[in-house]
């Protein structure tokens, strides 16, 4: 399941990335980390116990990695913060187990989602926080000023 889990949020993440702003950084087990250009990445590619990275056309060299030497993956950007939309609204923290708190929407009206549709609460944003204690693991789409985020419960 957490092999699956991980498939799918590579996907999602991967869809429309613009390869000259983001890296893929993968830390190890052991604490080590290592960074891949989407510029020098041709494909990514799933099997029962890891992914092989499959570089450009350049290099023959494709990297193996298997799940149980992974402790985590995680995509950055470089933007300036001149970039950054005064607008901008920060979920965090993000998986969340009991509270999720929503930065640069105070006072705003809040509409949590699953993913089959139902609404599951409907607030305003005061900046204590919201209770997701009781929601089922999962993904959940948050609906605020417009914008549509998505969170993970724990």
């Amino acid at each position: 399941m957490k092999k699956l889990i991980l498939a799918a949020l590579l996907f999602s993440i991967s869809i429309g990335v613009n390869a000259q702003e983001y890296q893929m950084v993968v830390q190890k087990t052991d604490g080590t980390e290592t960074t891949y250009s989407y510029d020098d990445l041709t494909s990514i590619t799933f099997y029962d116990e890891g992914i092989y990275i499959h570089p450009n056309s350049y290099s023959s060299y494709i990297t193996e990695l298997k799940f149980s030497e992974i402790s985590k993956i995680y995509f950055i950007t470089y933007s300036s913060l001149n970039e950054t939309s005064k607008d901008a609204v920060l979920l965090y923290p993000n998986p969340a187990t009991s509270s999720l708190r929503i930065a640069g929407a105070e006072n705003e009206r809040v509409e949590i989602y699953s993913m089959d549709g139902k609404m599951v609460y409907n607030g305003i944003n005061n900046g204590s926080g919201i209770n997701v204690s009781s929601l089922e693991k999962g993904i959940y789409a948050v609906k605020i000023n417009g914008k549509t985020l998505k969170f993970s419960k724990l």
